[in-house]
């Protein structure tokens, strides 16, 4: 007796993002002429695997940077099994960091005077320098005076050239001038 093979058929929808709140999407187009899969297991290329019954896409979130080999294997409900295989990438993200000269400034005196210090900086494409909800200026280091007193955040967001981000921070104090 010869029985239908199932056609594993996998899809990477993306297949490439940065490690800070990935979501790979993986679709399942995989067919069967006639009968039914008994079972859909998905191996993620870093040890994780998820077992379904039916042929809907899957979401997962890598732990690690790296090229991880995606398997869909497909098994009949006469044991006949087919593997799909595809390729994500993981990539690193940036590291922002900023240094200020004083955590504390009295309104209307010298402005504040922020440097970018993150690593590697060569490998960003954009830099953005937040200040007040506004982003003010994409220099390395940058000298700035707030409008009003009170509490404010001073914020560095870089860009690295795969489109993945990280900010950096840091809270600030200008006293009313005396």
């Amino acid at each position: 007796v010869v029985f239908p093979q199932g056609n594993s058929v996998l899809d990477v929808l993306t297949d490439s993002l940065c490690l800070y709140n990935n979501i790979v999407r993986l679709g399942n187009n995989s067919f069967i002429p006639e009968g039914n899969f008994t079972s859909i297991q998905w191996l993620f290329g870093d040890g994780n695997k998820r077992t379904q019954i039916d042929t809907k896409p899957v979401e997962y979130s890598y732990n690690d940077t790296g090229t991880f080999n995606v398997a869909l294997v497909t098994t009949t409900e006469n044991l006949c099994r087919d593997t799909s295989v595809g390729k994500v990438v993981i990539l690193p993200m940036p590291n922002a960091e900023l240094n200020v000269d004083k955590r504390i400034a009295c309104f209307n005196a010298d402005p504040y005077f922020l440097r970018d210090i993150s690593i590697n900086p060569s490998s960003y494409v954009k830099r953005e320098w937040i200040m007040e909800r506004n982003i003010i200026a994409t220099d390395k280091d940058i000298f700035y005076s707030f409008s009003q007193p009170g509490n404010h955040v001073a914020r560095l967001v870089i860009s690295d050239t795969f489109g993945c981000t990280d900010t950096s921070k840091v809270d600030l104090l200008v006293n009313p001038s005396p």
